[in-house]
């Protein structure tokens, strides 16, 4: 194997042997491989890469392929017309009864702290009891002002240092601002 060839090999790890005249954002490990300091990073924005249509009848195939997919959990009904088969343990007058509770504006429906349970109150009693425990000055203090905008200029500070120090690559930025 030629030098040339050693200077250009990879180890396992992804690390690259060549010279340290770009060490800024490098390390070299004890072999003498330069690591990027990014390389532990699983942060990346979304892709914006859409993929050409497929020339063919490619797309005729998936779409057979879907259809007959979907018939596979039909099944023929006394009528002899098709009817989904409904896995659900509600019937359909819980589903009914469910959809005339979601929509009665005067009670409050919310899941429990402890247990799993779920909790119907009426509204105004709702809002009195959120009220109430409000009130509570050893457990909750007014705010005077609403912290979310300093605490979003601290902390798009904190990014753009730790990016300026070479903490971070652009991508994470970007993902950490976004």
């Amino acid at each position: 194997m030629a030098i040339s060839d050693l200077a250009n090999e990879s180890n396992e790890f992804g690390c690259s042997k060549h010279d340290d005249t770009n060490i800024s954002t490098s390390t070299l490990n004890e072999m003498g491989f330069v690591t990027n300091l990014y390389d532990n990073s699983h942060l990346k924005l979304s892709s914006r890469f859409n993929p050409p249509l497929p020339s063919g009848n490619l797309i005729d195939t998936f779409h057979e392929l879907v259809i007959s997919d979907i018939d596979k959990f039909r099944i023929k009904g006394p009528s002899k017309t098709s009817k989904i088969i409904n896995r659900s343990t509600f019937t359909q007058q819980d589903w009914k009864d469910l959809n005339i509770l979601r929509s009665n504006t005067s009670i409050v429906m919310k899941p429990s702290d402890k247990g799993g349970n779920i909790v119907i109150m009426d509204t105004s009693d709702y809002t009195k009891e959120a009220y109430r425990q409000l009130m509570h000055i050893d457990h909750y203090d007014k705010m005077r002002i609403n912290p979310i905008t300093q605490y979003q200029v601290t902390y798009h500070a904190m990014l753009n240092e730790s990016h300026t120090k070479q903490l971070m690559d652009y991508d994470e930025l970007m993902y950490l601002k976004d």
